[in-house]
């Protein structure tokens, strides 16, 4: 059954992304020849009264196909020849005709405005960041609950770890943590600890208050075999409540709960750019699909945790400023704003090709990273 949550996941994060720059661009007149979820041959298609819907063999992406530009409108009159019976009509991969007319310039994307073509690239990522927050808002509306974590008060150091040889006692509260990079982090809970630490590495200063009185520790995590992962080593006094919530109260912490976790993929992808984390913190399709697996085990809840968490990460990675992403398409546009014209197009095909380029190396990257994490 995993394989089957996998493609509905990825189903329906593609449909909501492409739907969100389709119905902006239809919204703003722009001709939208065809709206498929996947690459590749085509499964299933149905034409509307100007947009083709299709569903395609691989279910890695998906696209908005829009007319251009007049050139492109040109060249699709020239291909289907001069000949009155067959102006218009363009024959797909199977044989059929579908009709395909030639637009104005001004419906073409290139013919619209440049604002306008901001919007269309913003809403994709957009309407990935709206689902999460209507994942976000049903779990806590199912659940009916919100977990209340203690504070980070110490009750145990265990022996030889980094905790106690820089002196950090029991019954110490940590207040705030320091990391490498100069990000200083108040601490109100456990999971503040927890959150923070996974996704830091290296030497870090804990601010503590014992009894009364601010303290300053310095220490680096020592990687814990059994789980893999950099610890300091102590354990926590108190234990996690759940605090009820109304309907009300659901819905705005759902609403709060997705912009937390927009903040800390935000935070990750600026690590990952500024080198503090490595590439193997990334996952592809592989390592979507074996969270997938982990999730579905847990159950429906953590499963709807899973599409959220992902759907951010959609919108926000599609925002970078990457040619190949919208944000890289909306710099460009932005670009165009600033000199009063637009680039030339050898140049953005130039750009394009070597974004196109780029994302393809990243992927066959973190493809073996995720290979050799199964292995692992």
């Amino acid at each position: 059954m995993t394989i089957v949550y996998f493609l509905l996941m990825l189903g329906v994060l593609i449909a909501i992304h492409e739907a969100g720059h389709m119905l902006v661009a239809k919204a703003f007149n722009i001709y939208v020849r065809e709206f498929s979820i996947g690459f590749g041959p085509v499964i299933w298609k149905k034409q509307g009264k100007e947009t083709l819907y299709s569903l395609r063999a691989i279910p890695l992406g998906g696209f908005t196909g829009m007319i251009e530009s007049e050139e492109e409108n040109t060249a699709q009159k020239f291909l289907e020849g001069s000949d009155e019976s067959s102006s218009g009509v363009e024959k797909d991969n199977e044989g059929d005709e579908a009709a395909q007319p030639i637009v104005e310039e001004a419906r073409t994307f290139y013919g619209a405005k440049p604002w306008k073509r901001i919007l269309v690239l913003l809403a994709g990522p957009v309407a990935n960041l709206l689902l999460a927050i209507v994942v976000f808002m049903s779990i806590f509306m199912i659940n009916g609950y919100d977990i209340q974590y203690p504070k980070a008060v110490i009750e145990t150091v265990l022996p030889g770890s980094a905790a106690e040889e820089c002196g950090i006692q029991p019954g110490d509260e940590i207040t705030f943590i320091t990391y490498s990079n100069g990000e200083r982090v108040k601490i109100e809970s456990t999971y503040d600890v927890t959150i923070n630490n996974e996704m830091h590495k290296g030497e870090m200063i804990i601010t503590l208050n014992r009894q009364g009185s601010s303290i300053d520790v310095k220490l680096t995590p020592r990687l814990d075999e059994e789980s893999g992962r950099y610890l300091i080593g102590v354990t926590f006094g108190g234990q996690a409540s759940e605090r009820k919530l109304t309907l009300p109260q659901a819905m705005v912490r759902g609403f709060t709960y997705t912009f937390e976790v927009i903040g800390m993929t935000v935070k990750s992808v600026a690590m990952l750019l500024s080198g503090q984390v490595g590439a193997e913190a990334i996952s592809g399709t592989i390592g979507i699909y074996s969270y997938t697996q982990e999730a579905v085990q847990y159950g429906f809840i953590s499963y709807l945790s899973l599409v959220g968490s992902i759907s951010v990460s959609l919108g926000i990675m599609n925002l970078l400023p990457v040619p190949v992403f919208d944000g890289g398409r909306i710099v460009l546009t932005v670009i165009e704003m600033i000199i009063g014209h637009r680039l030339s197009r050898k140049f953005e095909e130039t750009v394009l090709t070597i974004g196109v380029v780029l994302i393809v190396i990243l992927f066959l990257l973190v493809t073996y990273l995720d290979i050799t994490k199964l292995f692992k």
